[in-house]
């Protein structure tokens, strides 16, 4: 009988613990993921302001691009793994199963909804942009198309990531996440490396950036405190020091890219964990809408881009300012406009049919 009243109080023990990490608001990592989301947004409409030969692909723009391609998408994923370990857990078939059907709802709704919208608008005006709309089915199903992507992976990393109950585990997950990601950038310029599924590749890339988000619990006590925040700092003017040499070098060496995106993703969220403080108006203004602008912007940076063209405007400056305004506050506008109706807004958060927040994402 004391066994059992043991048992019955560590589970609620836990499950107490569970619901209280479900309310801390961790303010570093609504700062990094806006961050992720600005750099993704900046570097999809400068790259298609490049390919329609508004923007001329110099060298500062040539060093952006492939720099910020280092660590932002890795943000999202190491962001997503720390909450996915202090706000699940996932250790049994049950769990497993039940985690499984929320992922599929909350991550499919708004990867089907957005992808199917984004190739029927490059069906549309196919002449207009600047890459012929994929196939349909394979392109939702096999081969996602950007941002997109991001939750298609994420969906099948969840799929083959449980929790962590000790720091064994967390060490085992790491050095097998590490290998996958060594493996994956040697085949990497393999010609059979189109052929391995898109979400076997996605996994063996970015399993190793969830699970260094799953690690941040058990090393944020002893690595990530105040007094290192000169270090981190100059951790990140290394590293931008480093990408500039990359880019001037000419070097195109996955391994050096993982090994800066390590570097990056360390002193960013090392100086922002550091920093932990309450958002500030502004900071919690934009990172309520990071899902929305991940989801829409490239649709309004294509629109704008279009636009400008077809008025005969070609100034470089005028596009990337108005690009980059529409991108992020058009989205952020549509959202405002559909939060009011809950069969809207379950296209990005079908979590509202659900009774839940997607803290996880």
């Amino acid at each position: 009988m004391l066994r059992i009243l043991s048992v019955k109080f560590d589970i609620d023990k836990e499950r107490k613990k569970m619901e209280n990490n479900k309310k801390i608001r961790y303010y570093w990592v609504d700062r990094t993921k806006l961050i992720a989301c600005i750099l993704v947004l900046m570097g999809h409409f400068i790259s298609g302001l490049i390919l329609a030969n508004i923007l001329e692909n110099n060298f500062f723009w040539d060093w952006f691009e492939k720099t910020i391609y280092y660590f932002h998408v890795p943000l999202f994923f190491i962001c997503s793994g720390f909450l996915y370990q202090q706000r699940s857990k996932v250790n049994n078939l049950k769990s497993w199963r039940k985690n499984v059907i929320k992922k599929f709802i909350l991550l499919g709704v708004p990867y089907f909804t957005f992808s199917i919208v984004t190739i029927l608008i490059k069906m549309v005006v196919s002449n207009e942009v600047n890459n012929e709309a994929p196939e349909l089915l394979r392109t939702i199903f096999l081969n996602p198309i950007a941002p997109f992507w991001y939750l298609y992976v994420l969906f099948f990393v969840f799929l083959v990531t449980k929790t962590f109950n000790k720091k064994i585990e967390c060490k085992s997950y790491l050095i097998i996440s590490f290998l996958l990601k060594i493996l994956s950038c040697i085949i990497s310029n393999s010609s059979n490396y189109d052929k391995i599924p898109y979400f076997l590749r996605g996994i063996m890339g970015n399993e190793i950036w969830f699970v260094l988000g799953m690690t941040i619990p058990y090393i944020e006590k002893k690595y990530i405190k105040n007094k290192f925040i000169k270090e981190y700092i100059l951790l990140f003017v290394l590293a931008i020091l480093f990408s500039v040499l990359i880019i001037k070098l000419n070097i195109n060496v996955k391994i050096i890219e993982f090994i800066m995106g390590l570097i990056f993703c360390t002193s960013i969220i090392g100086i922002l964990n550091c920093n932990n403080k309450k958002e500030n108006k502004v900071e919690k203004f934009f990172s309520r809408y990071t899902m929305e602008i991940f989801l829409m912007h490239t649709i309004f940076a294509a629109g704008i881009r279009i636009i400008l063209i077809k008025m005969e405007i070609t100034n470089a400056i005028i596009h990337i300012m108005l690009g980059f305004i529409f991108s992020l506050f058009v989205p952020i506008l549509i959202a405002k406009i559909i939060e009011k109706s809950k069969i809207m807004k379950f296209f990005i958060y079908p979590n509202v049919f659900l009774g839940e927040r997607l803290n996880e994402k």
